[in-house]
Formats: C-alpha cells, structure tokens, sequence
C-alpha cells in the first residue's frame, strides 16, 4: 500500500504537465485573444507587423475600418490615429490611406 501510495504522488506532477485543465468549461487550447478576427480589416494586420508604410484603401475597408474606431469626424486637414496602434487614417480627394511611420 505504501508503494502504490508512493507511485500515484510521483505521477502527480506528470499529469498536470501539458494539461489544459478539466475543471475548465471550454476546452479550447487557443486563448481569445490569440484568435484571429476574420472580420478585421487585413490591411491593419499587414501594417501592424510592419515597422513603417503606407496602404491606399478601398472605400469598402474604409467604412470598415472608421466604424471598428469609431471615428466620425476625418477631413482632408484632420487625419486620425487608430487608437495606440501608431497607424494614421488620412483622406484626400476622396481616397482613403493607412500610414505607420
């Protein structure tokens, strides 16, 4: 008895290695906030893992784009930030461009 109490608290540690957790609701091995969106726009994932550059955008992903920031007021003499992302939406004659100095 004392072996096999022995035994079963040195497999303890090897059952708890690589385990999500049962306790758990979901078993999903992926974090939310590692998933990705397929409804974000993929021109600011692109730009994001750039260090610096530029996208002209269609109005399409435009519109897209100033409703997921929530942004009502861009001009040709106003451009915005895209919250703390360092990205700047700018619009001139009309087109629409994503810059990341």
């Amino acid at each position: 008895m004392l072996f096999v109490k022995s035994f079963l608290e040195a497999l303890k540690p090897m059952k708890l290695q690589g385990s999500t957790g049962s306790y758990r609701k979901k078993q999903n091995l992926l974090a939310d906030y590692d998933r990705s969106d397929p409804n974000y726009p993929q021109e600011l994932t692109r730009l994001k893992k750039l260090h610096k550059g530029s996208f002209n955008l269609l109005p399409k992903s435009a519109s897209k784009i100033l409703r997921l920031f929530k942004i009502t007021d861009l001009t040709d003499s106003n451009p915005r930030n895209l919250g703390n992302t360092g990205i700047t939406i700018s619009v001139s004659n009309g087109n629409y461009t994503i810059t990341k100095q």
